[in-house]
């Protein structure tokens, strides 16, 4: 056994044992290979770094290369629980056998113990505010998502249940990710939707995109504020190009209403009008999310 290595292979030792090898990277990535990194770190450490990527994403991809995102997400929403988020060496992603570790320390600071002095006012006399936040923070996250797809009005409706929507407050735009489940033949990414409401003009305000249809981008918006549990949008009209090369196509309009029937369910109906002044109209899709516990 060597009594002395030198400074370059104490290095390589170091870096090794926290998976910096390259033996794994840039190959296809499985959710096995993610719980086996996170099982050697300890944890993730969670940060809203504002410039690359969240911090967890890239504790991945340093040791893994390049891999889907979702497939992280949906690693740390599935059930039964492999994971949950609290304070460990900052924010992390914790293996949830960790969990009675800390619960001593989750029922000092449900009485305002043992946290942040910055913190403590909002576990007394801010506490409606903390919980304010907390419902807004219930909007967002991982849903499981059933699309319903009526292409005309007589026909037959299809069903699509792999799809896997990521919401994500950034200020005052709800942003949205609608992807294929992992595993599924479909592309990484599905739907993009940002939704906010604009406190000038007292309405809603809309941009989507499906990536499954020849078109652009949709602006939409609300005549007014909508109901506490309903918003009703009116998009643009936009075209669908024909099918084949030849120029063919029609003229669409779209209204969309959103129902938030509780925080963990919405139901999204898209109903489309044929541009064509007879005013034909039809329910085209429904979206039905059920957020993951």
């Amino acid at each position: 056994m060597k009594e002395e290595i030198l400074a370059s292979e104490a290095r390589r030792i170091a870096l090794t044992a926290q998976g910096f090898n390259a033996l794994s990277r840039n190959k296809q990535v499985s959710p096995l290979q993610i719980r086996k990194v996170i099982d050697k770190l300890g944890l993730l450490q969670v940060d809203s770094v504002n410039v690359l990527v969240r911090a967890q994403y890239v504790l991945v991809f340093s040791r893994l290369g390049i891999y889907d995102h979702a497939t992280l997400d949906a690693l740390i929403a599935e059930r039964p629980r492999r994971y949950f988020e609290y304070w460990g060496h900052e924010a992390s992603i914790l293996p949830v056998d960790c969990h009675p570790l800390l619960r001593w320390r989750m029922a000092d600071a449900s009485q305002g113990k043992g946290i942040w002095r910055q913190l403590e006012i909002y576990a007394g006399e801010k506490r409606k505010e903390a919980d304010a936040l907390l419902e807004r923070i219930r909007q967002e996250g991982n849903f499981d998502v059933k699309e319903t797809i009526w292409s005309s009005p007589t026909s037959k409706p299809v069903y699509n249940t792999k799809l896997i929507a990521r919401r994500q407050m950034i200020g005052s735009v709800l942003q949205e990710f609608m992807y294929a489940a992992p595993g599924t033949a479909n592309s990484p990414v599905e739907r993009i939707e940002y939704i906010s409401f604009n406190r000038i003009e007292g309405r809603w305000r809309s941009v989507s995109m499906d990536i499954r249809v020849p078109v652009g981008l949709m602006p939409a918006a609300s005549f007014d504020r909508g109901q506490e549990s309903k918003i009703r949008l009116i998009f643009d009209p936009f075209p669908i190009a024909g099918k084949g090369s030849s120029v063919t196509g029609q003229m669409l309009r779209m209204d969309e209403t959103i129902n938030f029937e509780d925080p963990d369910h919405v139901v999204k109906e898209q109903h489309f009008i044929l541009a064509d002044g007879s005013g034909k109209s039809w329910l085209a899709h429904r979206y039905e999310y059920t957020k993951r516990k």
